[in-house]
């Protein structure tokens, strides 16, 4: 995965990068409520027809990346006080690891590009290996 030298940086951005430190605390708060109704029967159907563990979080996460590709500017990272758009769009998916007492995660790359079954096997694999320690 690589990076690409954003060219065009609004003053907004600019300013920020000028005025705002580092954060320090990952903490996020908020939430919202969806109406997840249709997208449980599509889940519960794709699980039924091909075997493969689709969840909520494989849909999430390829909804997230859809946005990221039709949004470029915002899949991006900042070094040395500059924005640097990547290359591709990547999803990082928590893992529940020993028994649920500890967290590890694996990443997806181009889910946008992939079917549900097809991201949902990859994170089947990747997060089988997290928690086996491969």
């Amino acid at each position: 995965m690589g990076y690409t030298r954003a060219k065009k940086v609004s003053s907004w951005r600019r300013f920020s990068f000028a005025t705002w430190r580092p954060p320090n605390d990952p903490t996020i708060y908020g939430s919202l409520r969806f109406d997840v109704t249709r997208a449980l029967a599509r889940i519960e159907s794709i699980r039924q027809k091909t075997g493969v563990k689709v969840t909520p979080a494989t849909v999430l996460g390829q909804g997230l990346a859809r946005g990221l590709r039709e949004h470029p500017d915002i899949n991006a990272k900042v070094i040395w006080g500059r924005p640097y758009l990547m290359d591709e769009v990547e999803i990082f998916y928590q893992v529940a690891v020993d028994g649920g007492k500890d967290l590890g995660g694996c990443t997806v790359t181009a889910p946008h590009r992939k079917s549900l079954v097809k991201v949902a096997s990859e994170l089947g694999k990747a997060a089988e290996r997290v928690r086996t320690g491969e």
